[in-house]
C-alpha cells in the first residue's frame, strides 16, 4: 500500500512516519528532506507555490494522510493561504484525479468555539481565533468536498501534541527544560488553564486505526482522557524528572485562567477501538532522556 504523509520534516508527520515505516510503502513531499524521517520515496514539493512535479504526479496512492501546515502566528502573513489553502487545494485536486480511495486531514481543537456540556466536541461551531485557524477550518471544509468523488474522508481534530523529540518551546517544553536542569518553574495568574495533551506517537496510532478501517469516516476529535491544568503540569514535571525545582507564582495575570481544554473522544474510540498508548508522564520521561542526552554531548 502506497501512502502519502505531507509534512514528513515536521513533528507530527514524522511521528507517523515513524509508526507506518516497514509497515507501508512511504511517500513523503516537501522542500527538504529530514534526513532522520523514516520514509521510503521523497519529492521535493513546495505545494503552496509550485505543481505536483511530474514523477509525483504519476505515482499512485492508496491513501493520503495531509499533515503539512504553515503555522505562522502572523495574520497578514500570505504564506498562510498559499501554503495552507493553495498547497491543500492542488492535493485535493491530485486525489480527485487519480481516485484515491481514502485522505487523513490532521486539524485542531483550536478552531472551534467552546465547549459543550464542559467539553469539545465533533460539531462545535466553527470559531476559528486567528488567520492560520482559519486555513485550517477552511482544510477542513475543503477536504469534505472529495467524499462527492467517492473518496473516504477522515479529518482528526487534535489539541497540544506533544512527544520526546519535542522542540518548540511551548509551557510544556520550557517546565520540563527548566525542571531537568533543576530551575524554578514560573506560573503567571493561578495556574488554572487545563489544556489537553497528546503525545504525537498516538496520533499516529490513530491514523492507523483509520486507514485499516473503512467504516470510519467524517470528523472526530481526538486527544487524552487527562487534561491538565497549569500548576499540575509544573508539579507532574517536579515529580516525574526527580527535579529540585521549585514552583513559583509570578504575581502577573495569566488571561486564560479558567480555561478548559476537556475533549469528548469517545465517538473516535467507540468506532476505532482507539486506546491512548501514552500517558503525559510517558512522554515527560522520553522527553527528558532524549533533553539529558542532548545536553551531555553538547
Amino acid at each position: 500500500m502506497n501512502i502519502l504523509i505531507t509534512g514528513t520534516n515536521g513533528f507530527v508527520g514524522s511521528a507517523i512516519a515513524e509508526r507506518f515505516y516497514n509497515k507501508y510503502h512511504i511517500v513523503g513531499c516537501g522542500t527538504k528532506k529530514n534526513s532522520e524521517t523514516q520514509i521510503d520515496t521523497y519529492y521535493r514539493w513546495d505545494m503552496g507555490h509550485e505543481e505536483m512535479p511530474p514523477e509525483m504526479a504519476d505515482e499512485h496512492m492508496d491513501a493520503i494522510i495531509h499533515v503539512a501546515a504553515n503555522k505562522s502566528t502572523n495574520d497578514i502573513n500570505l504564506e498562510l493561504s498559499y501554503s495552507n489553502i493553495v498547497g491543500t487545494h492542488r492535493l485535493i485536486n491530485y486525489c480527485i484525479k487519480q481516485k484515491v480511495k481514502m485522505c487523513t486531514l490532521i486539524s485542531g481543537i483550536p478552531i472551534l468555539e467552546g465547549t459543550i456540556n464542559g467539553k469539545y466536541v465533533y460539531n462545535s461551531k466553527y470559531a476559528p481565533p486567528t488567520m492560520y485557524h482559519v486555513t485550517k477550518a477552511s482544510q477542513e471544509m475543503m477536504f469534505e468536498q472529495m467524499e462527492k468523488y467517492g473518496i473516504r474522508v477522515v479529518i482528526l481534530r487534535i489539541p497540544s501534541p506533544i512527544g520526546r523529540d519535542m522542540k518548540q518551546k511551548t509551557i510544556f517544553t520550557i517546565f520540563g527544560d527548566r525542571a531537568i536542569l533543576g530551575e524554578d518553574l514560573i506560573l503567571n495568574g493561578k495556574g488554572s488553564r487545563r489544556q489537553n495533551y497528546i503525545d504525537v506517537r498516538d496520533v499516529a496510532q490513530a491514523c492507523e486505526k483509520v486507514l485499516e478501517n473503512a467504516e470510519i469516516n467524517g470528523i472526530y476529535n481526538l486527544g487524552s482522557a487527562l487534561t491538565v491544568s497549569n500548576l499540575d503540569l509544573a508539579r507532574k514535571w517536579i515529580e516525574t524528572t526527580s527535579s529540585t525545582s521549585k514552583i513559583i507564582f509570578s504575581g502577573n495575570a495569566d488571561p486564560t485562567d479558567g480555561q478548559n481544554w476537556e475533549i469528548d473522544i469517545e465517538r473516535f474510540e467507540a468506532i476505532s477501538g482507539y486506546r491512548q498508548e501514552f500517558q503525559i508522564e510517558d512522554t515527560m520521561r522520553d522527553y527528558a532522556t532524549m533533553k539529558r542526552r542532548f545536553l551531555k554531548n553538547e
